[in-house]
């Protein structure tokens, strides 16, 4: 089964083609450059939430093929909230 990420869920609410083509068959399927452009200021908004929170523990894990690695992702976060980290940053 494939991971749920924001991306992913965003892609599926405004074209769930999109996202099963981005899944299944990757080569095939296209990047809509508004999407992008969506998506990157959507990583704008969340570096500055972490500047205004402050002090942060970002738990991002990659897999070899550049992927999530959710699991371990889960995990760092468990961890960090067991030693009441200010925020966790995914």
């Amino acid at each position: 089964m494939k991971g749920l990420s924001k991306s992913r869920y965003t892609t599926f609410c405004q074209c769930p083609k999109t996202l099963w083509l981005k899944v299944y068959n990757p080569d095939v399927a296209t990047d809509d450059h508004a999407l992008q452009a969506r998506f990157e200021a959507g990583n704008e908004v969340g570096d500055l939430a972490m500047r205004l929170f402050g002090d942060f523990v970002e738990v991002t894990v990659r897999r070899e093929d550049g992927g999530l690695d959710l699991t371990a992702m889960v995990k760092l976060t468990k961890e960090e909230m067991d030693r009441d980290a200010n925020g966790i940053v995914f």
